[in-house]
This record gives structure tokens, C-alpha cells and sequence, in this order.
């Protein structure tokens, strides 16, 4: 599942948190934001996509790191305003 701020005020940061459906339990949990602010999960009164093996989703409004790691992601994992392919292996 994922959210953000309702009508996107004041400090906020947007989530995906991910859950068995056998047990319940927690799985997995991305905060799209961590060290800044208004990230958003954007579905436009629509749910994210999957192919069962990948979770896309739009993240908009954010603060965006522009220094990258080895492997192309901000190095203070701030995702800013991009289109995400999640894996949903390994959760």
C-alpha cells in the first residue's frame, strides 16, 4: 500500500509499506523522503501497477539528491519526482 498527505500540506513524506497476506506481517517499508520532505506517491485515484514480479509507481513533489551512488540512486536515498520500478522479491 501506499500514501501521502491529504491535499499535500505542510511537511510531509510519502510511503509503500508492504504486507503477507498469509500473516499479516510487515514485509517491507520504503519511506520515499527520508532526509527531506513532500515526497509523494501519486496515483491519481488509481492503484499502482504490478506484472507480479515488479510495483511501479509515481513519486512527485519531492526532494531529489543529485549526488548518485555506484549503482545511479541518490546517496540520501531522496528519490525526488521519478516514475519507480520496485522489486516485490526478497521482501
Amino acid at each position: 500500500m501506499g500514501w501521502t498527505a491529504h491535499c499535500m500540506s505542510g511537511a510531509y513524506t510519502g510511503w509503500l509499506m508492504a504486507y503477507s497476506a498469509d500473516t499479516l506481517k510487515q514485509t517491507s517499508v520504503l519511506n520515499i523522503t527520508p532526509n527531506g520532505s513532500q515526497g509523494s506517491i501519486w496515483m491519481a485515484g488509481s492503484g499502482m501497477v504490478s506484472d507480479g514480479t515488479l510495483l511501479y509507481v509515481v513519486d512527485g513533489n519531492s526532494t531529489f539528491g543529485t549526488m548518485l551512488n555506484t549503482q545511479g540512486f541518490p546517496v540520501d536515498d531522496d528519490f525526488g519526482n521519478p516514475m519507480m520500478k520496485l522489486s516485490l522479491g526478497n521482501l
